[in-house]
């Protein structure tokens, strides 16, 4: 490691040699537009190819160590001349990247204001700009490393439950405007779309970790999911975990420090759920109370990015949250019954016996949904009715005899588009 790190010592040491002390001066690519960037990407970095300025021959020269060296370790470990030309090429266009980043940075921040997809106000730093370079050839890295690393990915995102993390974030940010959404023009758009990147990279290390915990019940059990079918093994699980762990961590600390305390509590709370000696996920209602919780840190992100303080935050919308998804999120543990059984997790269905333990998380169901408009201090009977209905639908979905996550997840998405998007009960929030 302190080799590979003794690197950045190669330019300048070369360049003393080549030039003498003071002559080089180290700097980007100095190109006004994109547009110049294919001279320099064609001319490995532009010439002179001894340059004094700019890239000089010490940046050069460490460059191709670089890239020897990438080359060397994937030709040995995969045999395979494609795959090695294709990671030197890569990485080369890596390095190009970071190099010429003020060209790229600046035409990249113009363009997204002038299609209107970020607000004219936004501002990119140059350290979230490097982690749109960073997580591409951290990707490539685990796929020249392990190629079944990427099929893991698609696995262990769990795009519905990530959903409705993003979905809290930006209930966040709506509840901080009144429902004024006219005022994210005056919002910086990248803080937005870093935070939720940040929450992605987070939830997949929960997923992964809370999988590798439950390992062993799932191969007994013959559960589909990546680990068990080992599809990778647990160490590269326990590697990619890590660098999403260390990406979403890093990534709400270059937004704001406060985003990486709240960052820090929301993986805390799925820590302490999945992973001994703790374990919250063996007591029922406690360990969904805990993902409730978890859901309720999104939120309260989204709501100091739209400019409110904590004690702002409608009290009425925490005391909903946290009741209902406490209910609801039994309905997770409707097709794990085996592998719970395996574990000994003690969830409702493997207390009561899968029948009445589905009866009974239906029933959970039911009363999270008809709750709603009595919690919000509904007057509009539409509500009451619509509440009922989704409810019941919600119990009898629980006790059919096979149950796929996603179809609670469309009944949830469902309910809050019709009831706080098409009735508008959103009002009561204020």
């Amino acid at each position: 490691m302190a080799g590979a790190f003794a690197i950045i010592l190669v330019p300048p040491l070369v360049d003393i040699l080549t030039s003498g002390i003071g002559i080089a001066k180290m700097r980007y690519i100095e190109a006004n537009r994109v547009s110049e960037l294919p001279d320099y990407f064609f001319t490995f970095f532009g010439l002179p190819f001894f340059s004094r300025y700019g890239i000089t021959f010490g940046i050069k020269f460490e460059i191709i160590i670089i890239l020897a060296t990438s080359a060397t370790y994937i030709f040995l470990k995969t045999k395979n001349l494609i795959r090695t030309t294709t990671c030197i090429f890569f990485t080369y266009c890596f390095i190009f990247f970071f190099v010429s980043a003020p060209a790229f940075k600046n035409e990249l921040v113009l363009w997204l204001k002038k299609s209107g997809i970020v607000s004219p106000i936004s501002y990119l730093s140059f350290e979230l700009y490097y982690i749109l370079g960073i997580i591409p050839a951290l990707l490539l890295c685990l796929y020249f490393y392990e190629k079944n690393s990427i099929r893991f990915l698609f696995y262990v995102v769990r795009f519905p439950r990530l959903a409705h993390f993003w979905l809290m974030f930006l209930t966040g940010i709506f509840v901080g405007f009144k429902g004024n959404m006219d005022r994210i023009r005056y919002m910086n758009s990248f803080d937005i779309f870093f935070i939720l990147l940040s929450l992605g990279f987070l939830w997949c290390f929960s997923v992964i970790s809370n999988d590798i915990f439950d390992i062993t019940g799932d191969m007994v059990s013959l559960r589909n999911k990546p680990l068990a079918k080992n599809i990778v093994s647990p160490r590269v699980a326990t590697i990619i975990a890590s660098f999403f762990l260390i990406l979403g961590l890093a990534i709400s600390a270059l937004v704001d420090y406060k985003y990486f305390a709240l960052s820090a509590i929301f993986t805390l709370l799925y820590w302490i759920y999945s992973a001994p000696p703790v374990r919250l996920k063996n007591l029922p209602i406690i360990s969904t109370f805990i993902i409730a919780t978890a859901s309720v840190v999104p939120l309260i992100m989204g709501n100091i990015l739209a400019g409110n303080r904590l004690v702002e935050l409608p009290s009425k919308l925490v005391a909903l949250l946290l009741i209902c998804f406490t209910l609801a999120f039994n309905a997770k543990d409707l097709k794990d019954v085996q592998t719970d059984r395996i574990n000994k997790t003690l969830t409702l269905p493997v207390l009561l016996g899968e029948k009445r333990g589905r009866l009974f998380v239906g029933i959970l169901i039911f009363i999270a949904f008809v709750i709603v408009p009595f919690i919000l201090g509904s007057k509009n009977p539409l509500s009451f009715v619509l509440s009922f209905l989704f409810g019941f639908t919600g119990l009898w979905i629980a006790t059919r005899k096979k149950v796929k996550e996603g179809i609670f997840f469309i009944l949830y998405f469902a309910f809050v588009f019709v009831i706080f998007i098409l009735i508008r009960e959103f009002n009561r929030l204020f």
